[in-house]
Parts: structure tokens; C-alpha cells; sequence
């Protein structure tokens, strides 16, 4: 598997992932901090790259683009949504229970990181 990390992923997180043997591009090592998100999801589809965020951008894009786009693995530190986003995923037909949210958590006991 090929992923592209977006700018609120940390290295940390990158060079964990590239030392399970992952293939892991962020966008801050290409020099790419302020591409907009739609040329990030261009990239990303170009190279086969799943894309790491925890912008909730991106899941609206993919949501409108009706399976278009990349695939994405958005990271929030919780899962509950605001009113907000519960209207704007609304706008798009969408009930925010239909969109996979991981729950992401950072661990701090070594011995948890390395099971």
C-alpha cells in the first residue's frame, strides 16, 4: 500500500509507518505544504496513494465525488461531530454515521507501540 501524508500528520507518525515496511510520501519532504486539497487528491489518484488527514476537507470531497477520487484514511482525535459538520455533510446527502471515521489515539507506553 501507497499513502500520501497531508500536513496534519506528523513525521513521527510517517517514519513509524515507514518502519513497518510502508510506502509513505508526507507532503512537507516534496516542499508541497500549501497545495490546495483538490490538487492533493489529484496526487494522490495519480500515484495510487491512499491519503492520511485529519482535515474533514477531504472526506467531503470524496463523499461529492461519488467514489472518484482516492481512497482516504481520515485520523480525529474525536469522533463526535459538530453542528456544523453534521449541516455540511448533510448538504451533501449524507448522514455523518455513513462516513468511517477512525479514532485515533497517540500512544505513549513503548511497550503498547511495539505489540
Amino acid at each position: 500500500m501507497k499513502f500520501l501524508a497531508d500536513m496534519g500528520i506528523s513525521m513521527k507518525t510517517v517514519l513509524w509507518l515507514r518502519s513497518q515496511k510502508l510506502d509513505v510520501v508526507h507532503l512537507r519532504e516534496e516542499h508541497l505544504q500549501r497545495m490546495p486539497d483538490s490538487e492533493i487528491m489529484v496526487k494522490a489518484q495519480t500515484e495510487g496513494r491512499i491519503i492520511l488527514t485529519m482535515d474533514l476537507d477531504f472526506s467531503q470531497l470524496v463523499a461529492a465525488s461519488h467514489g472518484t477520487l482516492p481512497s482516504l484514511i481520515s485520523f480525529r482525535l474525536s469522533v463526535e461531530f459538530s453542528d456544523l459538520q453534521d449541516r455540511s455533510y448533510a448538504s451533501l446527502g449524507l448522514e455523518p454515521k455513513q462516513l468511517m471515521v477512525l479514532h485515533y489515539e497517540p500512544f505513549h507506553d513503548q511497550e503498547r507501540v511495539s505489540a
